[in-house]
């Protein structure tokens, strides 16, 4: 019985050891994250405009090739609004042009 007592007397302590190692880490674990969020550098702006340069890219396209036609048209269209655009609408856009460039010229 002696040893019984003498076991169940260092459980208290055991139980403590095991919940006072993983509070330890816990913080020594926020403390290093402080310590690496506060020397970590501001990041620096991005060198490469990806906008801008998708923007020159299309100049150098327009510039270089006719985009005025119908099909190029039509497919910027559908690209920008992002809906499918009926061959039948796309013929009575076509006959409506037509038809005003046809008055401006009489």
């Amino acid at each position: 019985m002696g040893k019984l007592r003498h076991e169940n007397s260092s459980a208290p302590s055991r139980r403590i050891r095991v919940r006072l190692v993983p509070t330890i880490v816990v913080i020594a674990a926020a403390i290093v994250a402080v310590q690496i969020v506060a020397r970590s550098p501001t990041p620096a702006e991005p060198s490469f405009d990806m906008l801008a340069y998708l923007d020159a890219q299309v100049a150098n396209q327009e510039n270089n090739k006719d985009v005025r036609c119908w099909s190029s048209t039509c497919k910027l269209q559908m690209f920008l609004t992002g809906a499918e655009i009926a061959p039948q609408a796309i013929a009575v856009r076509i006959q409506a042009h037509t038809d005003l460039i046809d008055s401006v010229y009489r």
